[in-house]
């Protein structure tokens, strides 16, 4: 029997089909993929000229779009220019952020990008994100005392002492780090957290003091230490040496601020504050403290408004928030005092629950009492005078 032409022609037909529809499908990706890389390509070079002409923003985003479309060497290389750029003279935090986010997107294991993301976000005022990120790059090259210093630094700022005292105490152990600035942190964090360790935070003041004598918060800190132990006039002698010592720290003058409230002269504290603040505005404690004075006054909009602006400067600090949420109850805003409160309790650690608790009470409440809070440069030990512990 012999086969219609048509047949073979149909046959013919088919199976070429069917080789470019094999050669359509295997050929088709590895264009788009060439595409891709020519594209991500002219954008790259699109973003070196931004980098040259000084618009890191626009490189940013230039850099962004090719890695959506390749990922390579050159889009990280462009990336750490930016960072470096956005952490130095540029003093862009938050770009620098986005940069080295990033940057970690590309190079899970790049622990010096995961550090410069933590610096970006630690200027910012985030400071418990910050920690987080340090935390990371410290895992990633052990040891690394600097990442340890910076976290429990970032843990202090954001209102948990407790956590910070052992990367804290792990960088001052390093031979590699030798600075009087972080053993006082390290005494800072002992006095702050629940229960508060007198010994141990005066050892760190003491060592502190060994590095560099004219460390004058070291020595405000031996004044609290003192004031702990029920020697408000010896803490107050020591904080007037510190002051001389270190007139324009505005740490010194916020806790000198804070002993002369609990010494009963609210006049000479609100002074000192304000020194401390005129030298840098945005101090926290600063801040908190003289909210503490004002609501001990029922002045409430001035209280709100230092509570509000301490918030700023340490937004992950629960202290601060219980703070603005009493102000803004004496105030009569009930509805915002209580998301304030809730915000408190949420960021408040485990160890700092009880002494929130107890406060929140005092501020739900409706008698004068609900207008002291303790002073934030003098975290009080429990049974200390003035002590905020139930």
């Amino acid at each position: 029997m012999t086969v219609p032409r048509w047949t073979w022609g149909l046959v013919a037909a088919m199976v070429l089909a069917f080789g470019l529809g094999a050669a359509i499908a295997w050929g088709w990706p590895l264009l788009e993929e060439r595409k891709n890389e020519d594209r991500a390509r002219a954008l790259l070079d699109a973003a070196n000229e931004a980098l040259a002409a000084g618009d890191h923003q626009a490189a940013l985003g230039t850099i962004g779009d090719s890695v959506a479309l390749r990922r390579s060497p050159a889009a990280q290389a462009g990336l750490r220019r930016i960072a470096s750029a956005a952490l130095g003279p540029e003093d862009d935090p938050a770009l620098a952020a986005r940069a080295c986010e990033l940057l970690v997107e590309l190079a899970p294991e790049d622990a010096d990008a995961r550090f410069g993301w933590a610096l970006a976000l630690a200027r910012m005022g985030r400071h418990r994100d910050a920690a987080g990120r340090f935390a990371e790059a410290a895992a990633l090259r052990e040891p690394w005392p600097q990442a340890d210093a910076n976290r429990g630094l970032c843990l202090l700022a954001a209102g948990d002492p407790e956590a910070a005292i052992e990367p804290l105490e792990a960088a001052t152990r390093s031979r590699a780090v030798r600075h009087p600035e972080l053993l006082t942190a390290l005494g800072q964090a002992r006095l702050r957290a629940l229960p508060a360790d007198l010994n141990g935070a005066q050892d760190a003041f003491e060592r502190a003091l060994g590095v560099d004598p004219t460390m004058g918060a070291a020595l405000a800190g031996l004044g609290v230490v003192k004031y702990h132990r029920g020697d408000l006039d010896g803490a107050l002698a020591d904080l007037d040496e510190a002051e001389l010592l270190s007139p324009l720290e505005p740490d010194v003058l916020a806790t000198r601020g804070a002993l002369l409230c609990r010494a009963g002269d609210d006049q000479a504290a609100e002074a000192a504050l304000h020194r401390a603040l005129a030298i840098d505005p945005g101090h926290a404690t600063a801040r908190y403290d003289l909210g503490c004075i004002y609501l001990r006054r029922r002045e409430a909009m001035l209280a709100e408004v230092q509570f509000r602006v301490a918030c700023q400067s340490r937004p992950d600090d629960p202290l601060m928030r219980l703070g603005w949420a009493m102000a803004l109850r004496l105030e009569g805003r009930d509805e915002e005092a209580s998301s304030q409160l809730s915000r408190a309790l949420a960021l408040s650690p485990p160890g700092g629950a009880a002494r929130l608790a107890r406060a929140e009470i005092l501020a739900l409440s409706r008698d004068e009492s609900a207008t002291m809070l303790p002073p934030g440069s003098l975290s009080p030990a429990p049974g200390a005078p003035g002590s905020s512990a139930p």
